[in-house]
């Protein structure tokens, strides 16, 4: 008996990526959306992208720090509530926008065709990520 290739936990998550590539390219924007909390959105990103840059930045630069895995610990587990109180009001507003239909920001309204390499782009970037961070590839 084999084992089903999609009971695989990274490539579930490689075919989550997909979607979302899809959905980004191909769905047009909900405006209404957008003006009720996606700059909130952004912001949100922003600070997940910032609190990953930190998190490199201590791991290169505190190599022979005594507690620097308790210090990245410790960010991680403090960002996590802080992103909650960044993004918890603009998913609220965003789902309100009646959520059946339109309960999240859409995307670009391009061909679907785009999707694909904007995917591939998504898969690549991760894979550099975990390459980077569990592998510790060096560049």
């Amino acid at each position: 008996m084999g084992i089903c290739w999609t009971d695989k936990f990274w490539c579930n998550g490689f075919l989550a990526i997909g979607g979302l590539a899809t959905v980004l390219v191909s769905v047009p924007p909900v405006i209404e959306a957008w003006s009720a909390g996606g700059m909130g959105m952004l912001v949100s990103g922003a600070f997940i992208i910032s609190v990953v840059l930190l998190l490199f930045f201590i791991n290169k630069k505190f190599s022979d720090y005594k507690y620097k895995n308790y210090l990245i610990f410790l960010i991680i587990i403090l960002s996590i509530p802080l992103l909650k109180l960044i993004s918890g009001p603009s998913i609220s507003k965003i789902e309100s926008i009646n959520a059946a239909t339109s309960g999240f920001l859409g995307g670009m309204n391009l061909p679907i065709i785009f999707s694909w390499f904007f995917g591939a782009l998504l898969s690549a970037g991760v894979a550099f990520v975990i390459g980077k961070s569990m592998l510790r590839f060096k560049i």
